[in-house]
């Protein structure tokens, strides 16, 4: 089986033990990993039961493989998960789903939101989590893929840049300079009206100035 480019990245940060996926829908990401043992484990969610159907018959027969109905991490026991996908979501419905259940949140966390990552990266930075990679897919949209471990003391990504800046664009694309960062931005440069006040504007510019 083959995996659009942004479930592809997501699963080479995956940990070797128990991994969550959550909101796994045809369960594409969880067959993937197992069948190329690149974790023991998948316990996959849906919310909906008619998604959770369709999950289950995908993973079926599988002794390595659980599908559990339920909202965000609550399927989950605190300690059972040694990493967590969100992927195909809103940066707010990932941010919520972390800080509703904190103590079922595992060392590393592995996202694929259709935007608003900064809202992500916001939420890594207030609640002991490291920013360890980050990645960019081409797709329907330009997708980020972020990759977080828990650990203490600053995140060194920030380190020399803009708080601002790396929150909304991400302070390792920006160091990297990352070819579809950039594209992305010149794009969204195109089509954002000129006005004093459009704060995204203004980002866009001065991260640009960075990148280029």
């Amino acid at each position: 089986m083959s995996l659009e480019e942004r479930l592809l990245l997501t699963a080479g940060e995956v940990s070797t033990g128990c991994h969550g996926d959550v909101g796994t829908d045809h369960a594409l990401l969880p067959l993937y990993l197992l069948n190329h043992r690149l974790c023991e484990k998948v316990v996959a969610t849906e919310k909906s039961e008619s998604a959770y159907r369709v999950a289950k018959q995908a993973l079926w027969g599988r002794r390595d493989a659980e599908v559990r109905l339920g909202d965000g991490l609550t399927p989950f026991e605190e300690g059972e998960l040694q990493s967590v996908s969100l992927c195909g979501m809103g940066g707010s419905l990932v941010e919520e789903i972390l800080l509703a259940e904190p103590g079922k949140v595992p060392d590393i966390v592995i996202t694929q939101a259709n935007r608003d990552n900064f809202k992500i990266r916001r939420w890594a930075r207030s609640n002991g989590f490291h920013l360890v990679k980050e990645q960019m897919a081409q797709g329907h949209w330009v997708y980020e893929i972020l990759t977080f471990h828990r650990a203490e003391g600053e995140d060194p990504a920030y380190d020399g840049i803009s708080e601002e800046l790396a929150l909304f664009h991400g302070p390792r694309l920006l160091k990297e300079k990352h070819p579809l960062l950039i594209s992305d931005l010149e794009r969204r440069l195109g089509y954002l009206p000129e006005h004093p006040r459009n704060e995204e504007l203004r980002r866009v510019k001065e991260a640009l100035k960075i990148l280029l």
